[in-house]
């Protein structure tokens, strides 16, 4: 039975735009609700990896490499004023909902 590299799986699926948009949109809810950025910059450093080099893609979004690795750390807290520069290079766009449209249609 051939086996396939998980990671060279993950960073294909990645490639896809759709399913980078979502599990970066997963990712980013779940630290917004726990505080915890690290699993996000895990998500953002692959999404990142699957277009390519990280270098070039710093260079692309007009951060530094070193600030985007910073981003990738434990202890990761990113600004938007980084963070936007980021998703707009990925083709990514932040948008905001209210909690209410949801609670109505619960209601």
């Amino acid at each position: 039975m051939k086996t396939i590299d998980y990671r060279e799986g993950l960073l294909k699926r990645l490639r896809n735009q759709q399913y980078a948009t979502k599990l970066l949109k997963h990712s980013f809810e779940e630290s917004c609700r726990d505080g915890n950025w690290e699993t996000f910059g895990i998500v953002l450093q692959d999404v990142i990896s699957a277009q390519g080099n990280t270098r070039s893609f710093a260079k692309k979004a007009r951060v530094s490499r070193a600030h985007l690795y910073r981003i990738f750390g434990k202890n990761a807290n990113p600004t938007l004023n980084t963070l936007l520069p980021i998703l707009e290079s990925l083709g990514i766009r932040l948008t905001l909902s209210s909690d209410l449209e949801g609670r109505k249609k619960a209601a």
